[in-house]
């Protein structure tokens, strides 16, 4: 390491470990702030918006789901029971059945 890169490093570790901060990133945290204030207002946090209405609130493990017609009502107490997060699901396929599959997604 050459001298003038050596300099350069002993001050920026110097102006970190004393808490300083250059010009160009003074406004660093003002804008993480405002970026995180967005991201704050929830459904349990903010009362006057839901999110999920209805039959969308799920938890199968807790209750599984009922009068399909009538969607908007909940079938569960949402206080009380967590919702459900979306899986995504995976699929092996072995033997003969895999030719049929390449096939058919080659054709598409």
């Amino acid at each position: 390491m050459n001298a003038s890169v050596q300099a350069a490093f002993y001050f920026i570790m110097r102006s970190i470990a004393k808490g300083e901060k250059d010009d160009e990133n003074s406004n660093d945290e003002k804008i993480l702030k405002e970026q995180q204030s967005d991201t704050t207002s929830t459904s349990e946090t903010d009362r006057k918006h839901r999110y999920f209405i209805g039959k969308d609130y799920s938890n199968i493990y807790q209750k599984d789901i009922t009068e399909v017609q009538d969607y908007k009502t909940d079938s569960v107490i949402r206080t009380l029971v967590p919702r459900m997060l979306w899986h995504d699901e995976a699929l092996a396929v072995f033997g003969q059945t895999t030719r049929d599959v390449a096939r058919y997604f080659i054709q598409r």
